[in-house]
């Protein structure tokens, strides 16, 4: 499973998607994070926001309400559960995929005053190009190929390949004469890494295409060899 993404204690919005957007999936946003907290009084683009851990020390506000303690001392106030932050970042970038940090704001700040997603105003066109290496959720996705097998190989790849892939055998040694074989078409981390950890099992590397999951994040290129040890994100 990937790290903790290195988030600053007070981060941009900016940040704060991306360390979201780090995460496998919901459960692991749910796992890492017990609430997210807000500066008050600012455009939301323009807040410092702190992403309370799970282990987070807590104490009681001036209501009575058990907060971070580490927001307290900041001013900071609780802006919305983790998950449900998620969610609006989730919503919009399914209405427009080229979502910039200020498209995020203005939907967080919507779902903040009204309790409801908003409906994009400019959803992504027809004529929009979307990248072919952005993520179709909000998550990181991969695809993993099998690109080398050794003639020595083919037999426990074929058997591998066939229970993996719910094929027979016989299809599946076809298919690892003529590779690249595509073993996950678009999984999250969770199912990558045991993938990869499934092949190297038989010291048979796979290759990975990464899908990110915001526009602006740099692109990466395909990454070849990769065994149980290759964990990153």
């Amino acid at each position: 499973m990937p790290e903790n993404p290195a988030v600053p204690a007070l981060c941009s919005l900016q940040e704060a998607i991306e360390a979201i957007a780090a995460c496998c999936d919901d459960g692991d946003v749910w796992a890492r994070y017990s609430w997210i907290y807000a500066e008050t009084g600012k455009p939301l683009i323009q807040c410092r926001f702190y992403l309370s851990p799970d282990e987070d020390e807590m104490q009681d506000n001036d209501y009575g309400e058990e907060v971070s303690a580490y927001a307290h001392v900041h001013g900071l106030y609780g802006f919305l559960e983790p998950a449900t932050f998620a969610s609006v970042l989730c919503v919009q970038k399914e209405q427009n995929p080229l979502s910039h940090v200020q498209d995020y704001a203005d939907a967080l700040e919507y779902y903040a005053e009204y309790d409801t997603f908003c409906e994009v105003k400019t959803p992504t066109s027809k004529g929009d190009r979307v990248p072919s290496d952005l993520s179709r959720g909000f998550f990181t996705e991969y695809d993993l190929h099998l690109v080398e097998c050794p003639d020595e190989q083919v037999i426990s790849a074929a058997r591998a390949t066939a229970a993996l892939l719910a094929i027979n055998v016989a299809e599946a040694l076809k298919r690892c004469r003529q590779l690249p074989v595509l073993l996950g078409e678009r999984v999250d981390a969770h199912r990558r890494d045991a993938l990869i950890e499934r092949f190297a099992a038989l010291s048979l590397p796979l290759c990975q295409t990464t899908y990110r999951p915001l526009i602006w994040l740099p692109q990466e290129p395909d990454r070849a060899g990769l065994r149980a040890s290759s964990q990153e994100a």
